[in-house]
């Protein structure tokens, strides 16, 4: 017990409270927002029976109205080697709340939840990562962005002022090979998930299963890099994104054996061959010379080419992606958190 609660009351969400969780995020973080006009989808990302995955402070001198609030994302279903990702965390600015109350949700999180380590990606650069890294001491800094770029005329998507067309290196003599993976239950029967139990984050079968094969509004097109006995030695999601009468293939994540991406150039170049502009991965954790072995180039912060993020509306900008971590060792993707949710229904 402390100061805070005093006044307000800290405690997971129920499904009874998805309607005013809606309505205070239409309200308070943006109005239109997706999460505040879809129950269905609302209830797609957080409801797990009658849990809601949100952390809700209710305010006892004001009827109990929610003051602030933080969403988040499970890794898995392991009790174990539960990892989590933050997404909405928000703190009302018109009820004269206690100072710092959202660094305190921050400070409580991972007890309430039951979770080893948290992960929040697309913080806000000025606002959030000083918070995240000098009060909450978490790791904090940019994901590095890679991209793959087809021998093409001109680019729609793209702008391409500096066109390399890396080869990467074609490792023919070695055992994996990429493949389509369109049955979900493959993940489980050949992916040794266990095996990457003390990688952070952690994720099981039922979180690909779930967070591609069941998307509501998104297609993905899951892969396998399979070794010579049949198995799954890493999981590839891409999706492909189109503008302007072009597209672009997205890696949006890579978990498993992260090094045996270095094998697969030939294959990468294959899927390009249906005319998308790149291949793009904003990524942390991976090895540079994995990924220049795949065929991929590193962009630079004041890159002259654009390899655009924001699709939903389009903006033809290089972005930064800023992380915070409770852990160190931390492998992150582009799909984690929520860095590849819809911004509007279809």
């Amino acid at each position: 017990m402390n100061k805070y609660d005093q006044r307000y009351d800290f405690c997971l969400a129920q499904k009874s409270d998805i309607e005013e969780i809606m309505d205070y995020i239409g309200k308070h973080w943006k109005k239109g927002h997706i999460l505040s006009v879809s129950r269905e989808f609302f209830e797609y990302e957080f409801l797990d029976g009658k849990d809601v995955h949100f952390i809700l402070v209710r305010d006892r001198q004001n009827d109990g109205v929610i003051a602030a609030l933080n969403g988040y994302y499970l890794c898995s279903k392991d009790k174990e080697n539960l990892d989590i990702w933050g997404t909405l965390w928000s703190v009302r600015n018109d009820l004269n709340n206690m100072p710092l109350l959202g660094v305190e949700i921050g400070r409580r999180r991972d007890q309430m939840v039951g979770s080893r380590s948290e992960i929040g990606v697309g913080d806000n650069e000025k606002t959030a990562i000083p918070v995240l890294g000098k009060l909450l001491k978490n790791r904090v800094g940019k994901l590095e962005h890679y991209y793959l770029l087809n021998d093409l005329p001109d680019y729609k998507i793209a702008k391409i002022e500096n066109k390399i067309i890396w080869t990467g290196r074609r490792l023919e003599d070695h055992p994996y090979y990429l493949r389509k993976i369109d049955r979900k239950k493959e993940i489980e029967e050949r992916f040794d998930h266990k095996k990457y139990s003390g990688y952070i984050p952690y994720k099981d079968s039922w979180y690909f299963e779930h967070r591609f094969f069941e998307h509501p509004i998104y297609r993905y097109d899951v892969y396998g890099i399979y070794n010579e006995n049949g198995n799954i030695e890493t999981i590839l999601v891409f999706r492909k994104v189109s503008y302007n009468q072009s597209h672009v293939l997205r890696l949006v994540d890579c978990t498993g054996n992260k090094g045996a991406i270095r094998y697969i150039y030939n294959d990468l170049k294959h899927l390009l061959e249906d005319g998308s502009e790149y291949i793009d991965f904003y990524c942390l954790g991976f090895e540079e010379e994995d990924l220049k072995m795949a065929g991929f180039i590193k962009r630079e912060e004041n890159d002259v080419n654009i390899i655009p993020n924001f699709f939903e509306p389009f903006l033809q900008e290089n972005i930064e992606i800023w992380f915070n971590s409770t852990a160190e060792d931390v492998t992150i993707c582009k799909a984690d958190a929520d860095q590849d949710r819809p911004s509007r229904l279809r």
